[in-house]
């Protein structure tokens, strides 16, 4: 028996509120409904759900709604409300006298939990795991059933938090005497000679009635898979309690984790009590790290400038609900870009996003959503620590995010609170926080008692902080931030569209290559986080513009400050932080090229390399020396054809990309981010362009693509259009700059999906991805 099931297939799903709660019941039968089993009957094996909606999990029914003016626009205009899910399951009768869990790892919104007639836990955040025991209230052998009521009228952040149950649902079967949920937790640090002291702590507990003896068995294997260390102790766990042991060992000569090549050990422990056994697996980074007041960030002994972005859940056509697959395409994204790190914005993340840090080599800020001393904030607090503290990718925690209480006596108490419970779980790490408007600065606030002061912007007050607070050291946790729209060459603010040039910003904010001459220039700053990776729905006002100017949101619907749109395509922003962070020689025109022949065309041009030169039609146009810092404009008279940028290093040609001259859109394309599809619970993107007769792509195509599959299912459409009012799970799109996006997924059993791509007056696509193996 598998010690953990997800169980995210089968729900059905209802957006009206059914009368199925005692609240909703009064004027019945108030006394039988207020009895043990009776207070929800939705969570009652055989009731009635033929009129709900089928669905599976991750679901957000938010991109389902429509976009109305009148909605809370910062959160992305759509009507919130609330809805209920529901699933029945059958438990294997030999699950008799074991312990059963329910882990519910992301519900956006305020919820209530029922199984089998019972409430059995209550939540009021979108960002915290929810584990809640069933063991007294389960049917071994019998059919189960499990409601979820999720009221979304709350809010937690200023940006689309989507609504539903968006993360995994777990259910989890131990012996009686097992190992707690995140039991384990690994830790090392170097000693003499090579060697490296390796702490290992378990917490084990007994769900039986007696006190019961265990031994617990630890094993360490190499990253090739060798095992390397076994050592085994012996403990008493009383009745309906828990114990922690503790292994005390010495690892020598371990390869280390690191950004550049991420030697990933892997921790099994392994409970042995008569009958009763239980197993589980953690990872363990061998590294070390500080941050330098002088010198910046250092892991393993040398330094190391963070290059990073800071990025919201949320993405074209599926909302925060993300499968696994998507969260590992988008961290892919910004794995290519060059990022060697990641804030957690601003909240606790997926445990896929922290495993795939690990595996990859990004060093995360894991990030607490409230900044709060209540036993329910702290209790939050607590569980994300517990969680996350096993992940070697995670070497800084943040307290909080903009809170101008932060520079008040007050907020100073908070956070000595908070900081003393992180430390009391976890003490390996760095505590930070991100501070924007000067509140810094605060004399009685916490800027300068964080291990690193962050900093939201505010790069002017960099230097006046570094001479304040000389034994501080500093980072940029949240930068730049410029507005921009993926295909727009020329700003037209009264429809909400912005040059892609990294020029146009807040006056408050900066352009991506202002803040990184700031971060990359001084050695005592530790690095420098832009927001955002993504365009993200909401916040999609552009105020406070040079001028003075600003205008709302509406009809934008989506922020535009990513360096990627909400599909993840490349925006120039992309483009401009990739000079600072990818080490191989690329060069890229920010621009189309079709215009008025002989007119002046003015096209930005960003590479690497140090010298950049641009040929039109085989002529060479000029060549320049680069400023990465700066990079070059050109206003070359138009003429049709193909336009080259050519990137030398050392006066060598190391690098060329090219834009043509395009004519009207004649096919579709589809081009499947993956060729195979590994399981039934794979997803992936399926990039959609046109191109003319000579193949060239149409940069300012917007036909109207409609889609079918077999085999598979089609979970949502975008096109990173900040104004487009489309629906998001019609099978339908139109293109917006030449692109848009499809996210596919199989049916089960699936062994190849055909997903068919039609526009009007074009020719159709048809892409085939099969099964991997």
């Amino acid at each position: 028996m598998n010690r953990e099931t997800k169980i995210n297939s089968g729900w059905r799903f209802s957006l009206t509120e059914p009368p199925i709660t005692a609240r909703y019941r009064a004027r019945f039968n108030v006394y039988a409904a207020t009895r043990a089993g009776a207070r929800c009957p939705a969570s009652v094996s055989g009731y009635d759900d033929s009129k709900w909606k089928p669905v599976d999990i991750p679901h957000d029914w938010l991109p389902s709604m429509p976009y109305e003016e009148g909605e809370l626009q910062f959160q992305g205009g759509m009507k919130r409300g609330h809805g209920w899910y529901r699933k029945e399951f059958t438990l294997p009768a030999e699950t008799e006298g074991k312990n059963i869990l329910l882990r519910f790892e992301g519900i956006a919104g305020n919820s209530e939990i029922y199984v089998n007639g019972f409430l059995i836990k209550r939540n009021f955040s979108s960002f915290n795991e929810i584990t809640a025991d069933i063991t007294d209230i389960a049917v071994p052998g019998e059919k189960n059933a499990v409601a979820v009521y999720v009221d979304r009228s709350d809010i937690e952040k200023w940006a689309y938090e989507g609504a539903g149950i968006y993360r995994h649902v777990k259910l989890i079967i131990k012996d009686p005497v097992h190992l707690a949920e995140n039991g384990i937790f690994p830790h090392a640090e170097p000693s003499d000679n090579n060697g490296w002291k390796t702490g290992v702590e378990v917490t084990v507990e007994n769900s039986g009635y007696d006190d019961a003896d265990f031994t617990a068995v630890l094993r360490i294997t190499s990253p090739d898979g060798e095992e390397i260390l076994t050592s085994e102790t012996s403990g008493t766990v009383s009745a309906c309690g828990r114990c922690t042991v503790t292994f005390e060992e010495t690892v020598e000569h371990p390869a280390l984790w690191d950004t550049e090549n991420p030697a990933l050990y892997r921790v099994t422990v392994e409970i042995l009590s008569g009958a009763s056994s239980d197993l589980d697996i953690a990872p363990l980074g061998f590294r070390y790290f500080h941050a330098d007041p002088d010198r910046g960030f250092f892991l393993n002994g040398r330094p190391l400038k963070l290059r990073g972005v800071c990025a919201h859940q949320d993405h074209a056509g599926i909302g925060v609900a993300l499968p696994d697959s998507m969260i590992r395409y988008r961290m892919g994204l910004i794995k290519e870009m060059g990022c060697n790190a990641f804030r957690c914005s601003h909240h606790t993340q997926s445990r896929v996003l922290l495993d795939w840090c690990d595996e990859n080599g990004i060093v995360v800020i894991d990030e607490n959503r409230e900044f709060s001393t209540s036993e329910t904030a702290v209790g939050y607090l607590r569980e994300q620590i517990i969680r996350d503290r096993v992940h070697p990718s995670v070497m800084f925690y943040a307290v909080f995010n903009e809170e101008p209480i932060a520079a008040e006596r007050a907020g100073r108490r908070i956070y000595d609170r908070l900081a003393e419970v992180i430390r009391s779980l976890d003490g390996t790490r760095l505590l930070t926080g991100a501070m924007n408007n000067g509140t810094v600065f605060g004399e009685e606030g916490v800027g300068a008692v964080l291990d690193v002061t962050g900093f939201n912007y505010c790069l002017d007050g960099f230097p006046e902080f570094h001479r304040l607070h000389p034994e501080c050291p500093i980072m940029g946790i949240e930068d730049a931030a410029p507005f921009s729209t993926r295909g727009q060459y020329v700003s037209d603010f009264e429809r909400r569209l912005v040059a892609c040039d990294d020029s146009v910003h807040k006056e408050a904010f900066t352009t991506i290559r202002e803040a990184m001459t700031v971060t990359e220039k001084n050695d005592w700053i530790c690095g420098t986080f832009i927001w955002s990776a993504f365009d993200y729905r909401g916040e999609a006002h552009l105020n406070s513009l040079p001028g003075g100017k600003s205008y709302p949101g509406w009809p934008a619907v989506i922020a535009q400050y990513g360096l990627m749109d909400l599909c993840g395509f490349p925006k120039g922003g992309y483009w401009f932080y990739r000079a600072f962070t990818d080490k191989k020689p690329f060069c890229r025109i920010i621009g189309d090229w079709n215009g008025i022949p002989g007119e002046k065309k003015r096209i930005v041009t960003v590479t690497n390399c140090d010298e950049i030169a641009v040929n039109l039609n085989g002529e060479l146009i000029g060549r320049r020396e680069n400023d990465i810092f700066v990079q070059n404009e050109w206003e070359i008279p138009f003429e049709a054809g193909e336009l080259v940028c050519v990137g030398f290093s050392d006066g060598k040609e190391v690098c060329r990309s090219s834009v043509f001259t395009f004519l009207a859109p004649e096919k579709i394309v589809l081009e499947p981010q993956k060729a195979y599809f590994d399981d039934d619970e794979d997803a992936f993107a399926v990039t959609v362009s046109a191109v003319d007769r000579n193949g060239h792509p149409v940069l300012s195509a917007d036909n109207h693509v409609v889609f079918s599959v077999t085999g598979g299912k089609i979970l949502g459409c975008g096109n990173g259009n900040p104004t487009s009012h489309e629906s998001d799970v019609l099978p339908e799109r139109n293109l917006f700059c030449g692109l848009c996006t499809v996210i596919v997924a199989p049916l089960p059993g699936s062994e190849r999906i055909t997903l068919k791509a039609e526009a009007k007056a074009l020719i159709g696509d048809v892409a085939v991805i099969g099964r991997n193996g």
